[in-house]
């Protein structure tokens, strides 16, 4: 079942990378599966043929999606892991980020609603001035 894996099309790479780029490919025999680089799960000794060489080590890494065996690498694979949402949460770094651009729209749509305020209160006050308004129980 170990055969030689197939070319991979340099444009799926591109929108893989363009996706996410900690995210790379591996060949498990008889299909691919997209693997998270980031997550280093175990590390250990290659084995060749009875001999450790200790120079090279063989790691695993958190296996994110197996794919069909006569699955095509393309954009809908890309699609799919949107789908499935790459960007665990559980992942600390992307749920700081997440809730960072949480806390700058609030901000901004805060900042935008002030800045309407201001102008209509403006544009009011422009009108005002313009008639001789009288509020009861003051004099002018």
């Amino acid at each position: 079942m170990n055969t030689a894996p197939p070319s991979i099309p340099a444009g799926f790479m591109q929108k893989l990378n363009k996706f996410d780029k900690d995210l790379d490919l591996e060949w498990l025999g008889d299909h691919w599966c997209i693997i998270d680089t980031s997550k280093k799960l175990a590390t250990y000794p290659r084995n060749c043929g009875g001999l450790v060489a200790y120079t090279t080590y063989r790691h695993v890494y958190d296996r994110i999606l197996h794919l069909k065996p006569d699955q095509l690498l393309d954009s809908g694979v890309i699609r799919e892991l949107q789908y499935r949402d790459t960007y665990r949460f559980g992942d600390k770094k992307y749920f700081k980020k997440h809730l960072e651009k949480l806390v700058e729209k609030e901000e901004q749509s805060k900042l935008n609603s002030e800045n309407d305020m201001n102008e209509a209160t403006l544009s009011d006050l422009k009108t005002i001035k313009n008639f001789s308004v009288v509020m009861p129980g003051k004099k002018q």
